[in-house]
């Protein structure tokens, strides 16, 4: 699978069947909305349907390389910052700009960083929590 946003091969971190993409260059991490919606909740976090969050129609995204489609921005303002991802209306998956320039090194720091990122944007106080 390829970035969406500088279209290099992604690296695919596993865990048995579950995958998260991260770009090697830093641009993002891509995942399987199922899956993320399974690890938001997993943390006390609200679904991707529930989240919030609103469409932008007339940013510039990437591209979904699963469907070739352009990626629908969703953003979340109204706070110190904003907050945006973007997620394919075809096939679901979700991409996340990164909170730091370097790509996450293993699977659990790929969604850790996916639960931090999701905890900002929906406003959650607190540590994340793990059933």
């Amino acid at each position: 699978m390829r970035c969406p946003q500088c279209d290099v091969d992604l690296t695919d971190l596993e865990n048995e069947d579950e995958h998260v993409y991260v770009c090697p260059d830093g641009h993002g991490t891509w995942s399987d909305g199922s899956q993320l919606n399974a690890l938001l909740l997993r943390h006390t976090l609200p679904g991707l349907d529930s989240i919030g969050g609103r469409a932008d129609p007339d940013a510039e995204t990437g591209t979904c390389r699963q469907c070739g489609v352009s990626l629908t921005r969703l953003e979340q303002s109204g706070r110190r910052e904003d907050l945006y991802f973007e997620t394919c209306e075809d096939c679901g998956f979700v991409w996340v700009n990164p909170e730091d320039e370097a790509p996450a090194a293993d699977f659990k720091a790929a969604q850790g960083g996916l639960v931090a990122f999701f905890k900002r944007f929906s406003g959650s106080a607190g540590g994340a929590k793990k059933r």
